[in-house]
């Protein structure tokens, strides 16, 4: 896989890719976001109880944007990578069993079948991801990623040994975000993300080595549930940029390994979808920036 940047994308808008052509046209090639990951639907996993597999949300309409619009730029040389997401703790304590998440990766990949040749691999972002979920990876890999000659990749979080699950995928992006714990004051002061994501991405490091497969390190380049700039209508307590200066080093230290393709960047939305959290029992809090702003594009550019 070549390297290159990546981007989450929630929605579809000109906007977004007009934000990703401005910043590509600023940099040397090898940090340009090529790898696109636009959310386009989500899975539900049922209980070991349950008789019936809900079908995908498969967002059809938005992956054709972003399909069309590779098309008629193909200088650009983006690739689409749809990313589907869904929470496992859906299904309860019990994992799914192997049928349902067959009859959830044959749905998916007929979903996908009329974007085969307009598209170029599927990222799944299911959490957490465990030890011991090795089937539902094994079952992805063969009913749509080989089914469809697709390459998959997956979001991954926190510090379990995924070396095993990582090797049945082609790719593991690593969420170096929301390192925050539970209950704990937010947002979350720059100088504690920076040791808790140095430690995630040593683990990181370790366990992929083991597997194998390539790499991509996912930054907070934008709100999270824990690294924030502030709360809407308060003054600010930190700079998102802070949080990228604190680890950037080590991060940079890491895309220097063999099977790096580089960083993610968490995310790009709609500028008017804020995110909302409970705070100190606040419910319905908005949270600032909602998407990347030019002080973050500004510094990834020249560091």
């Amino acid at each position: 896989m070549k390297k290159s940047f990546g981007a989450w994308l929630y929605g579809a808008q000109d906007e977004f890719l007009q934000e990703i052509k401005d910043y590509n046209d600023a940099v040397r090639p090898e940090r340009q976001v090529r790898y696109l990951y636009p959310h386009i639907g989500k899975m539900y996993f049922p209980s070991p109880a349950e008789p019936k597999v809900p079908a995908p949300i498969f967002h059809a309409e938005r992956l054709n944007f972003y399909v069309q619009y590779c098309q008629n730029h193909p200088s650009l040389e983006l690739q689409v990578h749809p990313m589907i997401d869904g929470s496992i703790k859906d299904a309860g304590k019990n994992s799914p069993k192997p049928v349902y998440v067959e009859q959830l990766a044959e749905s998916l990949a007929e979903k996908l079948r009329p974007f085969l040749g307009k598209i170029h691999g599927l990222h799944l972002d299911i959490e957490p991801v465990l030890p011991g979920h090795e089937y539902m990876y094994q079952i992805f890999k063969k009913r749509v990623a080989e089914y469809c000659n697709l390459p998959l990749s997956i979001a991954v979080g926190r510090r379990q040994n995924l070396s095993s699950v990582c090797s049945l995928v082609d790719m593991a992006v690593l969420m170096l975000y929301d390192c925050g714990e539970h209950g704990e004051p937010t947002p979350l002061a720059p100088e504690i993300y920076a040791k808790r994501a140095r430690a995630r991405l040593a683990h990181f490091r370790e366990y992929t080595d083991q597997a194998g497969c390539y790499t991509s390190v996912g930054l907070p380049a934008a709100v999270t549930g824990h690294e924030y700039e502030g709360e809407v209508g308060s003054p600010p307590s930190r700079r998102m940029d802070d949080y990228l200066r604190s680890i950037w080093h080590d991060v940079l230290s890491f895309l220097e390994t063999p099977k790096s393709t580089g960083i993610t960047l968490w995310n790009i939305r709609n500028k008017k979808e804020f995110p909302k959290k409970e705070i100190n029992g606040k419910k319905g809090t908005l949270l600032f920036p909602a998407t990347i702003e030019k002080a973050v594009w500004n510094f990834i550019q020249t560091h």
